[in-house]
């Protein structure tokens, strides 16, 4: 019996006719039949162009007025294409739960998150790399550097994303990847070609594998390998954080206060004299999460965590600057980062930052509300955007860091169960307030795509730079419209519910029906 073809169902490519009526579409919206290809393997839009050899395509439609017999290409509506030899070919991937077409809702997935949660992870899916199991960090920017690109911190969020929306396939693809390329001797990089796993941009920059070395994603990595080790109990992944740790402890040279410095290994710039606060609360938060499985470790391994947990403490102790009431940049630099708040208060806790660093938790985030908090016009934008800087904008226009304003409003969600633990119900129901708040922010500027994914910019305006000293936000994309990250959308993914991934013995929510089968495109394994 034949039935007819609904847009949005995926079509399996083996075996199709390469007909006038299968469409694809690239990431930038161009879309091209497969009759007007030419017989190119690489497809060509209506006017002759080549797409861009790495863009991934989706498969979007087949015209609703084509019937398809038991022997069709088309899959059952949600299902995958099995058998994708001409998409594995071109390095494409098809959306996870089908395409529909602009007018059509995406395909419901029983599965019980926040539809949020799940349009973002769809994103997530067409941004992940088949061979290497890497998420491209960004989508719609002409900053062509940044095509093709993994950042190694990136990829720790999208690891503990897809655990957090049950995927734990994808989430595994991630760790899978750095369990294999692990280097004791020089660490991670900080960016990887998403398609073939080779060090990324920055690769002239250094003397070892191509690229440079930060400590600061390295250690993410190991927070997202003790999550992943929590959600599965693959002990391979709880090895990697116990390596990454002990090549902080051990490789990644110490400041006089005890503290970790910015990368292993000097090039162009000196980063072993750099005394950055926020690595060291990301180093914090990997070995408090180690230390809390004392079973697992080795004597030698728990007194060199001890150890270490003890000395950056107390490095970090002394960032605390009290004319601001925030911790500093780094050592020696009163720069504001909204990060070192953010991820002070994530790691440690507010009774922990009350207790042992005797700081008024609500003192700390009412002053980072005072520095960072911006409201802005965004292109496209009805209205204004409330949200946070990176940092006190006082050398150029403010400017909305949706990556941060979800670290903020993790934060807010942190101090409402703080405040509920002492029986405040009136603070705790503000922060909510004020959770709830960035929340619908953050949504104003989410990309919609046809086919129902979300995904989050990373910052209000393109191509503007971070602080005095730092590097620029991704341009625009060719349309006009703000580049959207993996960053953003994960931490979008991270406040939506209650886990912290920098939370000592926090576990992350498990799946709610197990290895979600409907997010796995059946794709070959990489080698």
């Amino acid at each position: 019996a034949s039935s007819p073809v609904v847009k949005g169902e995926v079509v399996d490519l083996e075996g199709v006719e390469f007909g006038e009526n299968v469409f694809i579409e690239n990431r930038s919206g161009e879309r091209v039949s497969f009759a007007e290809m030419g017989g190119e393997f690489f497809p060509r839009t209506p006017d002759g162009r080549p797409l861009i050899e790495d863009t991934r395509v989706l498969i979007v439609k087949k015209e609703s007025d084509a019937t398809a017999g038991t022997s069709s290409p088309i899959t059952q509506r949600g299902a995958f294409a099995r058998n994708l030899v001409f998409a594995v070919g071109l390095g494409i991937l098809t959306c996870v739960s089908g395409c529909p077409g602009p007018t059509t809702p995406p395909t419901e997935i029983n599965i019980e998150v926040p539809i949020s949660v799940k349009d973002v992870l769809n994103w997530m899916r067409s941004q992940q790399d088949s061979h290497t199991g890497l998420v491209e960090s960004y989508d719609n920017t002409t900053d062509s550097i940044l095509w093709n690109q993994a950042s190694t911190y990136d990829q720790a969020l999208a690891v503990i994303t897809n655990i957090q929306g049950g995927d734990i396939n994808s989430a595994r693809k991630i760790m899978d990847f750095f369990v294999q390329n692990w280097d004791s001797t020089h660490g991670f990089v900080n960016f990887y070609v998403t398609s073939t796993g080779l060090p990324g941009i920055q690769k002239a920059l250094a003397k070892h594998q191509g690229s440079r070395v930060h400590s600061g994603p390295n250690l993410w990595i190991g927070i997202a390998a003790a999550a992943s080790y929590e959600a599965t109990g693959d002990v391979r992944y709880l090895n990697l954080a116990i390596e990454i740790s002990t090549w902080a402890a051990k490789v990644v040279s110490h400041d006089a206060t005890g503290g970790i410095v910015m990368g292993p290994q000097d090039d162009t710039v000196p980063w072993t004299k750099i005394y950055p606060t926020e690595p060291n609360l990301d180093y914090a938060a990997i070995l408090q999460k180690l230390l809390a499985k004392q079973d697992k470790l080795m004597t030698a391994e728990k007194d060199l965590f001890e150890a270490e947990l003890a000395s950056v403490k107390k490095s970090i102790k002394v960032r605390y600057n009290p004319k601001t009431g925030i911790l500093d940049r780094g050592l020696n630099d009163a720069t504001k980062a909204l990060d070192a708040t953010t991820f002070f208060v994530l790691t440690f806790g507010p009774q922990v930052i009350q207790d042992e660093f005797g700081i008024d938790p609500d003192q700390l985030i009412a002053k980072a509300e005072e520095y960072f908090g911006v409201t802005v016009a965004v292109p496209g934008i009805q209205g204004t955007v409330s949200g946070f800087d990176f940092t006190d904008p006082d050398f150029r226009g403010p400017v909305v860091w949706f990556e941060g304003t979800g670290q903020m409003t993790a934060v807010y969600e942190v101090m409402a169960r703080w405040h509920e633990t002492l029986g405040h119900d009136k603070m705790a129901a503000n922060y909510r307030v004020k959770k709830d708040f960035y929340k619908t922010q953050i949504d104003k500027v989410k990309r919609e795509y046809p086919d129902g994914r979300d995904a989050v910019p990373y910052a209000s305006a393109g191509h503007i730079q971070n602080f005095v000293d730092g590097w620029y936000t991704p341009s625009d994309g060719p349309d006009g419209k703000l580049a959207v990250s993996v960053s953003g959308s994960s931490w979008r993914v991270i406040f939506d519910g209650t886990y912290n991934p920098m939370a000592a013995k926090e576990k992350p929510a498990s799946s709610p029906v197990g290895e979600v089968k409907e997010f796995s495109r059946s794709l070959p394994q990489y080698e």
